[in-house]
């Protein structure tokens, strides 16, 4: 299920990169996500409506996509202007956020921990000194805090859905609701900031790319929630560095971006870091 995820949004990415270098950003959010939440309701009350949900369970749930829906506004504030490889990068270093978690709140032990911290903040910063003299690929400060603010969000995020999904609580409702308020919020971004203007011809062209892409993503949370249930966060998230992975490969072929040997070697530190980090899980 997760490598069928991993797939899944790898693609996802891509058409995020592609249809908002075309298309006004805020309305594409706002139809994608009516698309995913109309179908997610609609799966639960054919497929789970006989499980209880409570004012409770929305609002832990809630919680988690509020933080989602900060991260995948910062996500795509990024994709508009820069390389889908600095996504991949952060990503990477989710991993160590979920890390610290369970060290710290859930009694799991170091073991090769600190070894795995080590390679993957080492990677990070090779990353970032290797690109520094590169004008096409080097960002700046503000990119470098709007992907760290998406790292924090949707890791903090991850693991409380770990806690809800693993709680029993409808992954179909999960789902509903996270991407309710992606819709909200972009579509309250769209009515009042006023910047993006929609005329019926774009919104018919616009419409069948996003139910596409609330398909793709659906699909591909739906497995990643079903996955990350059957263990830990860390453990799912090791699975899930095939998917920065794959990004930048898909990223290289579809927008034909370099893949420098420097950044390769700087990868290779993240993924090990990330490895010795599940070994280091009991």
């Amino acid at each position: 299920m997760i490598i069928a995820a991993i797939l899944l949004l790898s693609i996802n990415n891509i058409l995020w990169k592609k249809n908002l270098a075309e298309h006004p950003l805020y309305f594409l959010i706002a139809c994608r996500a009516f698309f995913t939440s109309s179908i997610a309701l609609a799966g639960f009350f054919v497929f789970q409506g006989n499980m209880p949900v409570s004012l409770e369970m929305i609002g832990r749930i809630s919680l988690g996509a509020s933080l989602g829906v900060m991260g995948l506004f910062c996500m795509l504030s990024i994709l508009q202007v820069q390389s889908l490889q600095w996504v991949a990068i952060y990503n990477l270093l989710g991993i160590l956020l979920s890390s610290i978690y369970l060290w710290m709140f859930e009694d799991t032990t170091l073991d090769y921990g600190y070894g795995g911290v080590f390679l993957i903040v080492t990677g990070y910063l090779l990353f970032v000194y290797f690109n520094a003299d590169n004008s096409g690929f080097r960002i700046d400060l503000k990119s470098h805090l709007l992907l760290f603010v998406m790292t924090i969000s949707f890791g903090f995020m991850g693991i409380i859905q770990w806690k809800n999904v693993t709680n029993d609580t409808p992954s179909l409702i999960i789902l509903a609701t996270q991407e309710l308020m992606v819709f909200g919020a972009a579509l309250i971004a769209f009515i009042f900031l006023k910047n993006e203007p929609v005329n019926l011809r774009s919104a018919k062209t616009i419409l069948p790319k996003a139910f596409l892409m609330s398909l793709i993503i659906l699909f591909a949370l739906y497995l990643s929630l079903l996955g990350t249930k059957a263990t830990s966060p860390v453990v799912s998230g090791l699975l899930f560095l095939a998917n920065p992975i794959t990004t930048i490969l898909f990223s290289a072929i579809y927008f034909k971006e370099t893949i420098y040997l420097k950044n390769i070697l700087a990868l290779f530190i993240l993924c090990s870091g990330a490895f010795l980090l599940h070994l280091s899980q009991p």
